[in-house]
Order: C-alpha cells, then structure tokens, then sequence
C-alpha cells in the first residue's frame, strides 16, 4: 500500500518540486525537435478517393451514375464538392480528350479540357468538359490539379445541375 503523504510532510522529491508547487527552482531542459516534410508535396491536403472501376472511359452505361449529392444515382465513391485522388481498377487519371457519349457508366462523361501540371508541387485551373446531349463541351465546370508526383489530386464540383447525367471519368494512362 502507498503511502499518504500531506502537501505540509511530503518527502523531498524532484529537489522539492510537485504539481502545484510555486516556488520550484528546476530549470527545464529541452530537447529540440527536429521534423522533416514528407517528400510528397500534397502531403497537407486532405482528399478522397475515386476507385470505382465503372468510370473507366472504356466502360459502357449500365447503372447510369453521376456526381451529384442531389440524386439517387450518385457514384458509390462521390462525397461532394473537395479534394479527390483517382486511384484503383478505373484509372488514375481525368483523360485529357474527349470520351465518348455514355462511357464510364453514366451519360455524359467529363474529361480534361487541356493538360496536367507538369511540375512537382504546381496547382493549375482547368476546365472539364461534359460531353452529353449532341454537345462534346455541352457541359463545363472548373477544377484544380495538384501534380504530387506519382498522383494528381484534383479539386472537383458537385455535378448537380437540373439534370443528373454528368460524372467525372478515369484513364489508366498516366502519360
């Protein structure tokens, strides 16, 4: 059994310091800490992750997905409007030219309107297409490309307009 001990009959510890003592004459010692920043440059942003394999462009429409909070077809890998990371079976990547009407299992697939940064670290704006309704740009929002090295992140909108055909898609090239 430990000992009672009173603030008033405390046996000298710690050269006389405890907790809630106010005349303590210990001088801290500290060691400096010393941290390095992961090699990742996108190591700072939170982000999800877009993995169905259905947003293949070479995938055909079947269960008619879209990025949309609003509507019951919402992707099973949507979380709305934030940072994102293609990642798994369907790709890596927004394909930087036109996919076809109804590939990457919805109708209006989106693609990149332009190219990737090219330098490590660099956030670019760019334009994603919906290629839908006869109209190869029928459709367009704007996002951010992070380029992280070995993966893009990509900032992307909600896709909920008045109707709810329109889904980002996924290329497995990553050159």
């Amino acid at each position: 059994m430990q000992p009672f001990y009173s603030v008033n009959s405390l046996p000298t510890l710690n050269q006389g310091c405890f907790v809630g003592s106010v005349d303590c004459d210990i001088s801290p010692t500290t060691t400096p800490v010393t941290t390095t920043l992961p090699d990742d440059p996108c190591y700072d942003i939170d982000y999800h992750i877009l993995d169905d394999e259905t947003r293949n462009l070479n995938y055909g429409r079947v269960d008619n997905f879209c990025d949309g909070l609003d509507y019951e077809c919402k992707s099973p890998d949507w979380k709305g409007s934030s940072w994102y990371r293609f990642d798994g079976p369907g790709g890596t990547k927004i394909p930087e030219y036109i996919v076809e009407e109804e590939h990457c299992n919805t109708f209006a697939p989106g693609w990149l309107m332009g190219t990737h940064p090219t330098i490590l670290g660099e956030t670019v704006e760019r334009t994603v297409c919906f290629n839908g309704f006869g109209d190869f740009c029928g459709r367009k929002t704007g996002i951010q490309i992070r380029n992280c090295g070995t993966y893009f992140l990509y900032y992307l909108e909600d896709m909920s307009f008045s109707t709810n055909w329109y889904r980002y898609c996924s290329d497995s090239n990553l050159n």
